[in-house]
């Protein structure tokens, strides 16, 4: 009797596969490579795996979904109780920090989804509420958050990206860029500020 007849299928729901998906690719993409191991450590089809999400998009956008959700559950936490610049650096901080332990985790999590399912948009939408959440606490009108928080999402994965490939520095070249890439953006949220002044605002989960 083969080992995967023997153990079946019995506990196998879409959370097992993912987490057996996400340890194989964090250091590979998701491709039918990886499934054919999933399935393998699974004891399974790749039919069975298949028929459970749909289609290896459907794979590949639970599992965005999943880690999207995972970093910014990190960055919530952490820019708690925090405001204006302390925040900033603690977002700038963790968001480095997660993606230097889990670079190809990292870059899918912030690549376009291939359905666009409910819960990636949701997610997606998560994740940039929080930049908003970060700016509010700099006393950043509304009005001009989204267009703020999305330079700032910007000018931090773009640093992370390029280190995280290894282009063009040394670790010790890209700690001194991050520090000047935080001031800056700490001057330029600063000067974006047009309301009137008001006392920084802890930042809230809500």
């Amino acid at each position: 009797m083969s080992r995967r007849s023997s153990f079946g299928k019995k506990g196998i729901d879409k959370a097992r596969v993912l987490s057996i998906v996400r340890n194989i690719v964090d250091g590979n993409d998701p491709n039918i490579a990886v499934l054919k191991y999933t399935a393998e450590e699974l004891f399974v089809s790749t039919a069975f795996i298949l028929k459970m999400f749909g289609d290896l998009d459907s794979i590949h956008d639970a599992l965005t979904y999943q880690i999207l959700t995972e970093i910014d559950d990190l960055l919530t936490e952490t820019i708690a109780n925090r405001a204006g610049r302390d925040a900033l650096e603690a977002y700038a901080n963790i968001l480095r920090a997660y993606a230097q332990a889990h670079p190809t985790l990292f870059c899918i999590a912030l690549r376009p989804a291939r359905r666009a399912s409910a819960e990636w948009t949701m997610a997606s939408r998560r994740y940039v509420a929080t930049r908003e959440r970060l700016l509010a606490s700099y006393g950043l009108p509304q009005t001009t958050a989204a267009e703020v928080a999305s330079c700032l999402g910007a000018a931090l994965e773009g640093f992370i990206n390029a280190e995280i490939s290894g282009r063009g520095a040394s670790h010790l070249e890209f700690d001194r860029v991050f520090e000047r890439l935080v001031d800056m953006l700490d001057e330029t949220v600063t000067g974006a500020v047009t309301a009137i002044p008001r006392s920084p605002q802890l930042v809230s989960y809500g």
